[in-house]
């Protein structure tokens, strides 16, 4: 059974947001144990987009951009770019009920021109 209130088919970038998606796609591939080998459980105290590591040389957290990096890179290891975005694709539909997700070229190429 599905509630909807609101503009629920007006598409939206998730941007941030896909943080803890992709926390749950890395927790889902392998497991909490292995994941955080990588990256810490701890608020930073510092802003999201602050590169600094705590005192074991991982990201503090996987909410953090770089721990959201490790975390990317933890998915579907040894595959390529391709492969990578089709398996969070398929995971966020799947975690969507099916529902239409999609991707916006043009949000991307202006995120990648800031960066």
């Amino acid at each position: 059974q599905r509630y909807s209130i609101g503009d629920t088919k007006v598409p939206f970038c998730l941007q941030s947001c896909i943080k803890p998606l992709e926390y749950a796609i890395a927790v889902n591939e392998f497991s909490t144990d292995f994941v955080h080998q990588y990256v810490g459980k701890e608020p930073s105290g510092l802003r999201f987009n602050k590169v600094f590591l705590n005192e074991e040389d991982k990201p503090h957290n996987p909410m953090v951009n770089a721990g959201a990096i490790v975390i990317t890179s933890l998915i579907k290891p040894g595959a390529n770019k391709a492969e990578k975005f089709d398996c969070v694709m398929h995971f966020l539909n799947k975690m969507a009920g099916h529902e239409y997700v999609g991707f916006s070229n043009a949000t991307f190429q202006s995120e990648k021109e800031t960066r």
